[in-house]
């Protein structure tokens, strides 16, 4: 039904779910006003271009009822490739399913790390993720920190899952950033704001509506995946509270620290 839609479109947003992670790099990019949105909208603009590609190119060499019945253990483009070219470029389909998740996992550690990296060095997180590199001038602690997380989440299940984790929180987020958009215009109408919201207030909305159906449609349909992502976010909400509860004074000696 409709639920099961929204559902499998969670799963699908996963291979878009890149364009967030620019956002994370926007205090390091030159004149990010200008390059910023032009990064997302030529990488979005190509991820949809190669995707369809792909998808046309699966339909047409495989039948809906074939795609449709492919194992759970296999894929689609496997199943193209060994049907195209034999059994023997199975292996190199792996090796190339591999390097796309390598890939994957290395933007996301890197663009991630700069989340609690910006919690530290407002005083909202351990002092130590906030620490930079000498060498390399990236946040070292807050990146092995990623790495480690990520390394203990690939062992603890299936890629279908964890994709689903990581859509279904990140949906959250995104639907509430957006909303912001609304709450602050109305509260602070006089601050700068160097990037244009295109179609302002419809576009938002539009937006925050179709994620909110998303989200209820995945707790609807795979309520188990669902609320086990909400508890992995919810297990930050002590965090958050212990350190926005410290005085001031304290949380301006951690930002000391963490610019030394």
């Amino acid at each position: 039904g409709i639920a099961g839609f929204g559902a499998a479109v969670v799963g699908a947003l996963w291979g878009y779910s890149g364009w967030g992670n620019l956002t994370m790099l926007g205090a390091e990019l030159r004149e990010p006003e200008r390059n910023l949105p032009r990064a997302m909208g030529f990488g979005i603009a190509a991820i949809v271009a190669l995707y369809l590609l792909a998808n046309a190119a699966y339909f047409f060499a495989l039948s809906p009822e074939r795609v449709a019945s492919v194992a759970p253990g296999s894929s689609v483009a496997h199943e193209v490739v060994v049907g195209a070219f034999g059994a023997g470029a199975a292996g190199l389909m792996a090796a190339a399913l591999l390097a796309s998740s390598f890939g994957s996992l290395h933007v996301s550690m890197l663009t991630g790390s700069r989340v609690p990296y910006a919690l530290a060095q407002g005083g909202l997180f351990p002092v130590a993720f906030g620490a930079v590199s000498d060498r390399f001038r990236s946040p070292w602690v807050a990146v092995l920190a990623q790495g480690s997380w990520a390394a203990l989440l690939a062992l603890s299940g299936s890629f279908d899952v964890l994709t689903d984790f990581t859509v279904f929180g990140a949906l959250i987020f995104q639907a509430l950033a957006v909303a912001a958009v609304f709450v602050l215009r109305r509260t602070q109408p006089d601050a700068p704001r160097p990037y244009r919201t295109w179609g302002y207030p419809v576009v938002p909305a539009l937006y925050v509506a179709a994620t909110a159906w998303l989200v209820i449609s995945t707790l609807i349909a795979t309520p188990g995946r669902a609320f086990a992502g909400l508890a992995l976010i919810a297990l930050g909400i002590p965090v958050h509270w212990y350190f926005a509860r410290r005085e001031p004074d304290e949380q301006r000696a951690a930002q000391a620290d963490t610019k030394k």
